[in-house]
């Protein structure tokens, strides 16, 4: 029992030194299992689960190497200078607007510029890959023979109308082009009030006519 229990805490001393680096560590936990798969039954039904671990591990890594605590809300979030400049050292930061309805956009200047000299630009927002302080990340882009130019958006909309609004203007602001692939702004206004009727209304036949105004793009 002795023995065992002097193994487990040089397995505990193990995990800890271990992520200390950059290794992930669920890839830690599992290689320090293996190596210890052989010593009994006993042995390795006393060591601790990874889930029962698992903040403890990414607590001391962070302390390790110096991470500082994560941002609680949208404004105590900061732009590390390493997102914020351009391998040029310009700033890749185009605005940042509001605090607990924050909105940021990203774009470098040739590819503002290159977005600016098209006719045609195209835009789509994503909820899943999103960082969680924020609801979606919206990103413009061109299509060319050469590599795409791109401008992107952090968002914080709440089904609120004024953030498109302001996503409108900057998007006139810094992006000019003599003609855009369809309204994106207004069509996602117009894909939310159909979503709305279909959620609201207890007579699909009723809501037909005003679901065809809205689908009318």
């Amino acid at each position: 029992m002795k023995k065992n229990f002097i193994k487990l805490k040089i397995v505990d001393w193990n995990l800890l030194q271990k992520c200390q680096h950059m290794t992930c560590i669920p890839k830690v936990y599992e290689e320090e299992f293996h190596q210890i798969k052989d010593s009994g039954l006993e042995f390795v039904t006393k060591m601790p689960a990874y889930e029962s671990i698992k903040s403890s591990l990414y607590r001391h890594r962070n302390k390790a190497l110096g991470v500082p605590a994560l941002p609680k809300t949208r404004a105590e979030f900061i732009v590390p200078d390493y997102i914020n400049k351009t391998e040029d050292g310009e700033n890749f930061t185009i605005f940042d607007q509001g605090t607990t309805d924050r909105i940021i956009g990203f774009g470098s200047k040739p590819g503002i510029q290159g977005l600016s000299s098209k006719n045609t630009i195209f835009g789509d927002g994503t909820f899943k890959c999103c960082n969680s302080l924020f609801d979606q990340l919206y990103t413009f882009h061109d299509i060319g023979k050469s590599k795409p130019n791109l401008m992107e958006l952090i968002i914080s909309l709440k089904n609120d109308s004024r953030h498109y609004d302001i996503i409108q203007q900057r998007i006139d602001h810094n992006i000019s082009p003599k003609k855009r692939a369809a309204k994106y702004i207004q069509m996602d206004r117009r894909i939310n009030g159909i979503v709305s009727q279909i959620q609201e209304s207890q007579d699909v036949e009723q809501a037909l006519p005003k679901l065809a105004s809205l689908i009318n793009f």
